[in-house]
């Protein structure tokens, strides 16, 4: 009786031989590649990538994901929709990976059709705020321990992610409390600065931030009155800090801050 295919079980990929092309940015859909030379092409909002046997086959597609939306679920949705008409179809959770130092989950794919056993790969994560990011790769199971785990880790090397669209500000007040004013700020873009400004009636500050990744750096540069004086000032190239308050840099090195400042009566 032969054995369950597995995947994973290969030796490590060596992606020298494979040759990409230029940088094509895919509208809508929050990412740019390099789509591998010799591999047939289909952009319809969606990439398709066929190898020139047929026997590889790449599905690569981004877009906006609502908020309550499960990335897993969408995974399984998302690759079912691309193999419909195959015989036989299973997804086996595979831990998590990272791309372009984003945490995505994957799931190994083991499948027949037309009696032909084949195996793949597929990961999803959510690079920016509200937006997915899904890719699948298949082939036979000789090709794929030939060249499916190579190319499946040299496409993750050729992505590059985008925000959908320029930080949006909503405004929202609160009936009970009609004092209270939330000012939400998304998709604020890597390495940008926010300003967020208060009223001189205003008696205390709720900031809240929260990055893509657990991994990212949050810094908080400067703090002033209504009067435009200096409560917090932090230069992080020179590890200058000035304060009448804080002692300490307020950073995060976990993908998260908060602060609460009261302003004085």
């Amino acid at each position: 009786m032969n054995e369950p295919l597995d995947p994973s079980d290969q030796k490590i990929p060596n992606t020298s031989k494979l040759q990409f092309g230029d940088e094509l940015f895919i509208e809508g859909a929050g990412f740019s590649f390099r789509p591998i030379i010799g591999f047939e092409l289909e952009v319809d909002g969606s990439i398709y990538l066929y190898s020139e046997d047929g026997n590889l086959k790449i599905c690569i597609i981004g877009g906006e994901l609502a908020s309550q939306a499960s990335l897993v679920e969408l995974n399984d949705e998302l690759a079912a929709d691309f193999m419909i008409n195959f015989d036989e179809v299973n997804l086996v959770e595979s831990g998590k990976d990272l791309l372009q130092g984003i945490t995505g989950w994957v799931k190994e794919i083991h499948f027949i059709n037309a009696e032909e056993e084949g195996l793949g790969r597929t990961l999803i994560c959510s690079p920016h705020l509200n937006q997915f990011f899904f890719l699948l790769v298949i082939a036979t199971a000789e090709h794929w321990r030939e060249q499916g785990m190579e190319v499946f880790t040299a496409i993750k090397d050729h992505i590059h992610f985008h925000p959908k669209s320029a930080p949006e500000t909503k405004q929202k007040a609160f009936e009970k409390h009609p004092d209270l004013i939330v000012d939400t700020f998304e998709s604020i873009y890597l390495h940008e600065s926010l300003l967020v400004s208060t009223l001189r009636d205003d008696i205390s500050l709720l900031l809240a931030a929260r990055a893509t990744s657990i991994q990212d750096e949050i810094t908080l540069l400067k703090i002033m009155t209504p009067n435009n004086d200096i409560l917090y000032r932090y230069d992080p190239e020179s590890s200058t800090l000035t304060s009448q308050t804080f002692t300490q840099p307020l950073c995060s090195n976990h993908g998260e801050l908060c602060l609460l400042l009261p302003f004085p009566g």
